[in-house]
């Protein structure tokens, strides 16, 4: 029978953390028939593995110092129990990982990344940081690249620097079990961006309330024009060019396209107007372009373009001056690169916008936003699962109801819903821990984790978040 020990968790100094370190009671571990160096598992909300230090300093406490992201792999805060016990880490034949922020080719990283974590003890879901710096994109605009083209001297800059880089662990085999990088160990470097909710796990359906029925129609859309794109060739049908997201700002929009990018096969890029508008001219045009290019070598892919009224705004031609001009030559490049003379196989753009008639009408006939969805604001069901979904992990007051809740919160988006919820736990602080009123921007975990939340508390946060509203 496996032993087991449970414990609480407390902080570890910034200078230990990074290295899978998790520092207990050296009495706990002779009861355990563990010792400094040993590989641990450890289960909290979820599980995770780490390596075991005697910690001298914590005698008779039973608590285990973990850091930030060994406590986001297990889905547990400070303060919280957590049970451990020992395990043998079998070395891993192969194992996957997908990166949370776009990287400049990662698959020819993958023996760097290799190497800084040998001997590392993983579990699929875990997220890992490597040290180091990393390449964020091949394209970039330094603001004098233009100015230096202009005068024939090259125009090049330095690629962009990420620091340290952010993996999650999709897969490994052995499965379901904890296991260890060797030398061995087959890497295997998902393309795809991983996009990860505020617990540390991947973003899914069930991060979403009352939107099942746009997922499935996206899905469905991307499925049939990838999976079949033989159908719309005998049919004499175009392929699906374009998807426009229409609804309030908050309704979930953006979440919804990081839930596409992460349970479909399509390769997603997501462009902010920033990314796209550029001093001289010409270089705004030739930034789209290239991202439809690199879209089609990475094929199946999604370019999702939020707030795209900003890129794409009504042009009256009649009216263009200087500072039109960038905008309509911006919305013409984009029509073009839509349905354009060439076509870009399997490249589908995604737009979101809180209001249709911002967009340039030019851009919604057939063949460029084939299909537009409309988003609308959650009613009593929706908005009552969105409070379950943001009160999952809080200390709730047996009085509240949060149907009542719902009700109260009419014509609330889900972001709205999220920020009363996030106000009522400030409210709750305030009051059982007066100390920290003047120093709530800077919440610990262990300064919640106790906290009870009252039916008042909501109550004003609601009362807060209308009166923003109005």
């Amino acid at each position: 029978m496996i032993k087991t020990a449970k414990l609480r968790i407390e902080r570890l100094e910034p200078s230990r953390s990074g290295r899978s370190l998790c520092y207990v009671d050296p009495a706990i571990m002779e009861s355990l028939g563990i010792a400094t160096g040993d590989i641990i598992e450890i289960i909290g909300k979820k599980r995770t593995a780490g390596i075991v230090v005697a910690s001298l300093s914590d005698k008779g406490k039973e608590i285990i110092r973990i850091d930030g992201i060994q406590r986001l792999n297990l889905g547990s805060t400070i303060g919280e129990f957590v049970t451990i016990q020992p395990t043998l880490a079998s070395p891993a034949r192969e194992i996957e990982l997908a990166p949370t922020k776009a990287i400049y080719d990662i698959k020819k990283q993958a023996d760097i990344i290799k190497g800084k974590l040998i001997d590392k003890p993983i579990m699929a879901g875990d997220i890992i940081d490597i040290p180091g710096a990393f390449i964020k994109t091949d394209e970039d605009y330094a603001p004098m690249k233009g100015f230096m083209r202009m005068l024939n001297m090259g125009g090049g800059s330095k690629r962009p620097i990420l620091g340290p880089l952010r993996l999650i662990v999709l897969n490994t085999k052995p499965t379901d079990e904890v296991v260890r990088f060797t030398r061995e160990t087959r890497v295997k470097i998902n393309k795809k961006i991983a996009f990860l909710n505020s617990s540390g796990s991947l973003i899914t359906s069930d991060d979403i309330v009352g939107l099942e029925k746009e997922i499935f129609e996206i899905k469905k859309l991307l499925e049939l024009s990838y999976n079949h794109p033989s159908n719309t060739e005998k049919l004499n049908i175009e392929p699906l060019k374009g998807i426009l997201l229409v609804g309030p700002t908050g309704t979930g929009k953006t979440l919804l396209a990081k839930v596409i990018a992460n349970e479909t096969n399509y390769n997603f890029i997501s462009i902010l107007p920033t990314d796209i508008f550029h001093k001289y001219e010409g270089d705004s045009e030739k930034k789209l372009k290239e991202l439809f290019e690199m879209a089609e070598r990475m094929a199946p892919s999604l370019i999702f373009i939020d707030h795209i009224d900003s890129i794409a705004p009504i042009i009256k031609r009649e009216l263009i001056d200087n500072s039109r001009h960038l905008e309509h030559r911006i919305v013409t490049q984009l029509m073009g690169l839509m349905d354009g003379i060439h076509p870009y196989r399997n490249v589908i753009v995604l737009g979101a916008t809180h209001k249709l008639d911002l967009i340039e009408p030019a851009l919604l006939r057939p063949g460029r936003f084939d299909k537009i969805i409309h988003f609308s604001l959650p009613d009593l069901i929706s908005r009552t699962k969105i409070y379950q979904l943001y009160t999952r992990d809080l200390l709730l007051d047996d009085e509240i109801s949060l149907e009542e809740i719902a009700k109260l919160s009419e014509n609330f988006t889900g972001a709205d819903i999220k920020g009363v919820c996030r106000l009522a736990v400030m409210n709750a602080v305030k009051r059982d821990k007066p100390e920290l009123q003047n120093d709530l921007d800077n919440l610990t975990d262990e300064s919640v984790i106790d906290t009870k939340v009252t039916k008042q508390d909501f109550l004003s946060a609601i009362e807060e978040i209308a009166d923003r509203l109005k």
